[in-house]
């Protein structure tokens, strides 16, 4: 998905989706849900030995 062709390893901790903190699941999918396909947002997220990296992402749409 959009997260892997961005280089965004799976298991890791998104920590903010354009700027809005995203501390659980829940609301790291209320912040994805205003959000448009197409759309351009810096994904925040803690590596899995810690440090913090921010990348570019392009919102896909969900399939179905």
């Amino acid at each position: 998905g959009p997260a892997a062709k961005a280089g965004i390893p799976e298991d890791v901790l998104i920590v903010s989706i354009g700027g809005k903190p995203t501390p659980d699941s829940a609301t790291l999918a209320g912040v994805l849900a205003e959000l448009q396909p197409g759309q351009t947002v810096d994904v925040e997220y803690l590596s899995r030995d810690g440090t913090k990296k921010t990348v570019t992402v392009t919102l896909g749409e969900l399939p179905g």
